[in-house]
């Protein structure tokens, strides 16, 4: 087998590898896209990262093994200005692979839904906690300097623990 058809073979199973690889990178940053929970998308990030990286090395690759076949072709004349079109073409739409996945990576960094609830939800907390520990001081410690009737003081903390179930629930 001559080394031409070798590194043929050779580029073409690095292209297979760069289609799968590119692939479950799509599929992980759809679930990024998808995921609530902060700690699963950190999880997340990290092994995009991971497979950015892989999948650069890939490219690399195979951006030297076309830089051979290259050499190889000019030396032997045998390269159709066709097979370099279709190289050129490989190599452009694996960088605009790239550079769809660099921009919707950056797309899903923005805040989530959940974290805006879950902001919301921690502030219904601290105010039903507030509203207890307010009624509760009436109710309890200071009941004859505050003028509040007793029925007041019991439904602020009714309402505390109202709001602070909700944030709860919320969370």
């Amino acid at each position: 087998m001559s080394s031409k058809r070798r590194l043929q073979v050779i580029y073409e199973s690095k292209q297979q590898e760069w289609e799968t690889v590119h692939e479950r990178l799509s599929s992980l940053r759809q679930s990024r896209t998808i995921e609530t929970d902060p700690e699963n998308q950190f999880k997340l990030d990290r092994r995009i990262k991971v497979i950015e990286q892989e999948l650069k090395v890939i490219q690399d690759e195979l951006n030297q093994i076309e830089h051979q076949l290259g050499l190889l072709g000019s030396s032997q004349d045998k390269y159709t200005p066709e097979q370099v079109k279709q190289t050129s073409f490989a190599q452009q739409q694996r960088r605009e692979r790239s550079d769809f996945g660099a921009y919707q990576s950056s797309y899903t960094s923005k805040p989530t839904t959940s974290s805006k609830r879950r902001i919301l939800a921690g502030f219904l907390i601290m105010t039903g906690i507030g509203l207890i520990g307010f009624a509760a001081y009436v109710l309890f410690v200071d009941y004859n300097r505050v003028s509040l009737p007793q029925n007041v003081a019991a439904f602020y903390g009714s309402l505390g623990l109202l709001i602070g179930g909700i944030g709860v629930y919320l969370w």
